[in-house]
């Protein structure tokens, strides 16, 4: 079996975060999000701080990223709010200036509800910001909170304006139940239960992981090896669906498997409102060198079909219907090395509870 945990697992935090902003049933994992109002606008956008900002920044020697990525970018259009959830795999290191995470965490605080107002075009008055953390250990993280606080402050007088102040929260595991646990020094989030936290979904040995995966595999290298096999198992599953349409098209002269159109946007269900180009380039090529496999496996079986790759994925040359059966006979003998098992047999299996926290 593959464990999977929440430690050093910054996708599966990502996804569970994505679920929880879904209108989804209740009963397998609560949208707390989507219950307070929000849907996600996007998903790792960039967002250009003002030039008005990094021009004070710049003349006081302050370090900044000019072009952070936020993790996601909820939006309450009746309350006319932005929430902004930023994922993190480790604390920043606010001693250390000169560190790319103090030099987002300067830049996380400087978001404001006109910024994002301005990127994107939809007027919203309020914005919340929230620092999420998938492993952390508490007392840490509440040191952490009071100089996030500290930082806030020296940015309100430098600006002269009042800059936002983000909650933090954390996962953690009691009694077979995923919870959420915010650090909300100010009050800046509401809604929230009286001890701060939210139960997440169960973690009852029958529950299956696979359909967490909203985004399954990512470009850092951080992808675990569950969200591969899911990937990969999911190209495959469409690939066969598109098979089966295949009688419908022979009509046509040529026949185009679009590989974002026929496959990506099947098997990734937030495909269109994720922002994050180098992330999606490196997600099309993996499934083009994956589909690569297959259909090369397909020509050498089946002297009547052969494929050409094109831009955005393949064009066909399928004689007649006879073909048609030939592919998908072939297709049910393919096999894939890390499919079926791993993803059938594999369930929950987070790694830590609030007493290691």
């Amino acid at each position: 079996m593959i464990e999977v945990s929440l430690e050093n697992n910054p996708l599966i935090q990502l996804n569970l975060l994505l679920w929880m902003s879904l209108n989804g049933k209740e009963s397998w994992l609560n949208p707390y999000f989507n219950k307070m109002g929000y849907e996600i606008l996007v998903i790792e956008p960039e967002l250009p701080l003002p030039p008005k900002h990094v021009n004070i920044l710049n003349q006081n020697n302050i370090e900044f990223i000019d072009n952070p990525k936020p993790e996601v970018i909820l939006l309450n259009k009746e309350n006319k709010n932005y929430f902004i959830i930023e994922c993190k795999n480790q604390c920043f290191n606010l001693d250390n200036k000169d560190t790319r995470s103090t030099k987002q965490v300067v830049s996380f605080l400087i978001y404001n509800a006109d910024l994002i107002s301005e990127s994107f075009g939809i007027e919203a008055e309020n914005y919340i910001g929230l620092l999420n953390y998938n492993f952390m250990k508490n007392d840490f993280l509440t040191e952490f909170s009071q100089k996030v606080i500290e930082m806030q402050e020296n940015l309100n007088e430098l600006f002269n304006e009042n800059i936002n102040l983000p909650s933090t929260s954390y996962f953690f595991e009691k009694d077979e139940t995923l919870y959420l646990k915010f650090i909300d020094p100010k009050n800046t989030i509401p809604e929230i239960s009286d001890n701060n936290q939210i139960k997440v979904m169960s973690l009852k040995e029958n529950n299956i992981l696979a359909p967490l995966y909203l985004i399954p595999i990512d470009s850092s290298g951080n992808t675990d090896k569950y969200g591969e096999i899911v990937f990969y198992k999911r190209i495959k599953s469409n690939f066969g669906v598109f098979l089966g349409k295949l009688n419908n098209l022979i009509k046509n002269e040529n026949i185009i498997l679009d590989i974002e159109k026929e496959i990506l946007k099947n098997i990734i269900n937030v495909w269109d409102i994720w922002n994050n180009a180098e992330t999606k380039k490196y997600i099309r090529n993996q499934t083009r060198l994956y589909l690569n496999k297959i259909i090369s496996k397909l020509e050498k079986k089946i002297d009547t079909f052969s494929y050409q790759s094109i831009n955005n994925g393949y064009n066909l040359d399928i004689q007649d219907k006879s073909t048609v059966e030939e592919l998908r006979k072939e297709f049910l003998k393919v096999n894939i090395k890390r499919e079926n098992k791993a993803v059938k047999n594999n369930q929950l299996n987070f790694n830590f509870s609030e007493d290691d926290i």
